[in-house]
């Protein structure tokens, strides 16, 4: 018997998981629930605030490697979740500038704009 599933979210994947990752078991999942898709009308706009907010979040974040941006995101996740302030994420993206792996133009440019994101946001 083959059972396929394939988790629609990162909840249970690490910054270092990747498509051949092990870790996620689908054996050990005792609920699986039926993904069904669901579009918005054809006549939804975004907010044109939102859709510039995106397009200047690509621009700032474009070309940067996988694991920049996951850790990025585990970081602003944080933030979000009232997990961590601002200037402490700000603190700990700014120690990642230099270390091995974030030394790319591209991932050192986003981590510097992660910075000043969460000095924008802090109080």
């Amino acid at each position: 018997m083959f059972r396929v599933v394939v988790p629609t979210s990162q909840i249970f994947l690490d910054e270092t998981d990747f498509f051949d990752t092990k870790k996620f078991n689908p054996w050990s999942q005792k609920t699986i629930y039926e993904y069904t898709r669901r579009d918005v009308p054809d006549t939804f706009e975004l907010p044109k605030s939102l859709s510039d907010y995106f397009l200047r979040q690509t621009d700032r974040y474009t070309g940067a490697s996988d694991v920049a941006l996951q850790k990025l995101r585990y970081l602003r996740e944080g933030v979000l979740l009232d997990a961590w302030p601002p200037h402490e994420a700000a603190r700990v993206a700014h120690e990642w500038l230099g270390h091995p792996g974030f030394t790319s133009p591209e991932d050192v440019e986003a981590v510097q704009n992660f910075i000043d994101d969460m000095h924008s946001e802090a109080p």
